[in-house]
């Protein structure tokens, strides 16, 4: 999947001189797959449009993948954001996996076996 953003296509045509840095660096250039070792666990984000969307989450969690479910778009309806809330937490105990807010509108459902700790890390103040 190929993602074209702003002026992309522009910029790489467009002459350089000898020695000028390339303005833009092309992900899809860049082959990753040999630095790392093969990937069995990814981290999803989606975003919650309605209550249906909740369902649709239930694979990607079941294959064991974590998801970061944005529901900024409904957050103002407080009973439907809270009917998903708890949908999602259905779906967090039904998996065996866990659910947390990560803020007002992000919340984070991980897979079977992965505990989220909810107490936060707080920095010094020095």
């Amino acid at each position: 999947m190929q993602v074209h953003l702003g002026r992309k296509k522009q910029l790489k045509n467009e002459p350089r001189r000898p020695g000028e840095p390339r303005r833009f660096i092309d992900l899809n250039d860049l082959n990753f797959s040999s630095d790392t070792p093969e990937i069995r666990t990814t981290v999803k984000v989606a975003e919650v449009y309605r209550y249906e969307d909740v369902f649709l989450l239930r694979e990607f969690i079941s294959e064991g993948n974590f998801v970061i479910v944005d529901c900024s778009k409904i957050y103002k309806e407080e009973s439907l954001f809270r009917n998903v809330v708890e949908e999602l937490r259905r779906l967090g105990k039904e998996t065996g996996g866990d659910i947390a807010r990560l803020g007002d509108s992000l919340i984070i459902v991980t897979p079977k076996g992965v505990g989220i700790d909810k107490q936060k890390v707080r920095g010094s103040l020095i």
